[in-house]
């Protein structure tokens, strides 16, 4: 027996939402962000913090209970970026959104945003 090689190659898709704090965000709780569809399955995600946030709040992001990226602080500048490695969410069987997720504190007067990569289940855009 032997694998049967399969020659279609796809481009990875980025989808990425920016939000505001005090408008877009304006309490603790969760905030659907990105629409996935079925046969999604993320190779990556990041989180950056483009003007800090006023408040003590964190900010974690996810698919459903599934963690892309842990809780970040919201007042402090910088990238954070969840590598292949880090990801642990199956193929998805039904479409889904990516949530940002505040906690501890609501945020306020800032801007973040979110780009998660990601392939779709047999879906070949060209031939290697």
């Amino acid at each position: 027996m032997a694998i049967t090689k399969n020659a279609g190659r796809q481009n990875i898709l980025a989808a990425e939402v920016t939000f505001n704090g005090g408008t877009d965000v304006t309490s603790t709780g969760t905030y659907e962000a990105i629409d996935l569809p079925v046969g999604a399955l993320i190779c990556g995600a990041q989180y950056e913090v483009l003007d800090t946030f006023t408040g003590t709040g964190t900010v974690a992001v996810q698919v459903g209970a599934a963690v892309l990226l842990a809780a970040n602080n919201g007042d402090a500048a910088g990238v954070t970026t969840a590598a292949e490695g880090d990801i642990d969410v199956p193929t998805l069987t039904a479409t889904d959104t990516v949530d940002v997720v505040v906690a501890t504190a609501a945020l306020t007067d800032g801007q973040a945003k979110v780009v998660v990569f990601y392939t779709i289940a047999d879906r070949a855009t060209e031939a290697q």
